[in-house]
């Protein structure tokens, strides 16, 4: 739902929607997937997994597989991941701009992402943002990944608002956010 009232707060996603990194991750998913003798496809593994954390995909190929097990292919996943984009971070047009002119106003700001604290290093210090955002919550903090509404929520709350008061960003219209929004109330996205 879109209103004309100003937001109260703004949550969101970091990859895709802060920084262009998705052929980033689907590359190294392509590399996981080889390496793990499974068959990869693009189109349909981007639209059936957008948002989700690392070890919830992978459970579905390794279903019996111990979390620990889970976690350590996702961290070889990303591993290869930040080797490949770090030499490439850089804020989506228009973002700073945006953070700033959010900044001047008041408004409070929230990261709700997928990613492992490693790559919200990559992104968010390698940019000098970390600071700019009142709090970051992700999975590795025991939330659902999208297309559960949970790490919105919890971003909302931890800033005090109520999430008919927050936006969430429009700058990525992913399959899992227009999910995980409605999920939440009476969300403005």
């Amino acid at each position: 739902m879109t209103s004309d009232r100003p937001a109260r707060a703004l949550i969101f996603d970091m990859d895709g929607t802060i920084v262009d990194n998705m052929r980033f991750h689907d590359d190294a998913w392509e590399s996981w997937h080889v390496s793990n003798q499974l068959p990869f496809d693009r189109k349909t593994f981007a639209a059936r997994t957008a948002g989700m954390a690392g070890n919830e995909i992978i459970s579905s190929y390794f279903p019996q597989a111990a979390v620990a097990e889970l976690d350590a292919m996702s961290d070889a996943k990303e591993a290869l991941y930040r080797e490949a984009y770090l030499p490439h971070v850089a804020a989506n047009a228009g973002f700073l701009e945006l953070v700033a002119r959010a900044e001047a106003a008041g408004v409070p700001m929230a990261v709700a992402t997928a990613a492992s604290p490693a790559n919200i290093e990559v992104v968010l210090d390698t940019l000098g943002l970390r600071q700019r955002f009142a709090t970051i919550v992700s999975p590795s903090q025991g939330f659902r990944g999208k297309p559960h509404p949970d790490m919105f929520l919890a971003a909302a709350e931890r800033m005090k608002v109520e999430p008919a008061d927050s936006s969430s960003s429009r700058m990525r219209r992913s399959a899992s956010r227009r999910r995980a929004a409605p999920a939440c109330g009476r969300w403005r996205s």
